[in-house]
């Protein structure tokens, strides 16, 4: 099984922080937030596929250069700015076809901390994608793709940022996707979100949700950033 990071953002809702670092390589407690990834799947997958965009390439680059793990494969996928940026669906499409992926895949993006046991997304019948359960619907409202489960953790509906949600399920941007899922990614229209990508395979076959209840910090803004790096660093 491959791994793949997503790590071509631009991070322009952090301001001065993503002018000149990506955000995989923020440093949240001394250690840049992809080495937190990396740590939770390297026992999971035989390559780390890490994309990233044109402007931050000799960034990873030098990273990775520096990093003991003989797994990571480096790709770029052309972006230059937040303008043409090739987005979530479009890198995840760019990674399975340039690498002619032919095997499951576990895909994460490049900005979401944390410690929940990843291998969990591994054990349904089909895809699955990781589900935070924040207790309270409101906290989703116009920010997270909401989630619902019927009784076998399979997904039944999903909206994405929804004004009023109907769960407190939010969804994350960790997919777990079996091969003939990779194979549909390969086809389906690489401009949609995310979001959307998650609608469509729910369509055509069974798609599972994964709850998790630890912690999970999706490091968008300098507050998110600065409460990521105060609760990792109490942690070490």
């Amino acid at each position: 099984m491959k791994g793949i990071i997503l790590a071509a953002g631009y991070g322009t809702r952090l301001k001065e922080l993503g002018i000149n670092t990506p955000k995989p390589l923020l440093l949240i407690a001394g250690k840049p937030v992809i080495e937190y990834i990396i740590d939770r799947i390297d026992n999971l997958v035989d390559e780390i596929v890490v994309v990233t965009n044109d402007k931050f390439y000799n960034e990873f680059l030098e990273w990775k250069n520096k990093h003991s793990n003989k797994k990571i494969t480096l790709i770029n996928d052309g972006s230059t700015c937040n303008e043409n940026r090739l987005g979530g669906v479009g890198d995840m499409h760019f990674a399975v076809n340039k690498l002619n992926i032919q095997e499951d895949v576990l895909i994460i993006a490049g900005d979401n901390l944390f410690e929940f046991d990843i291998s969990k997304i591994l054990t349904w019948p089909g895809s699955s994608i990781g589900v935070i359960d924040l207790k309270d619907p409101a906290k989703l409202s116009k920010k997270f793709g909401t989630i619902l489960l019927d009784e076998n953790n399979k997904i039944i509906n999903f909206e994405e940022k929804p004004k009023n949600p109907k769960s407190a399920l939010a969804a994350t941007l960790i997919y777990y996707l079996k091969k003939d899922d990779v194979d549909f990614l390969k086809t389906f229209n690489s401009k949609e979100d995310a979001g959307l990508f998650i609608i469509s395979l729910c369509e055509r076959t069974e798609v599972y949700g994964t709850v998790f209840n630890d912690t999970w910090i999706d490091i968008g803004s300098p507050e998110q950033y600065e409460e990521a790096n105060k609760l990792f660093s109490q942690k070490k």
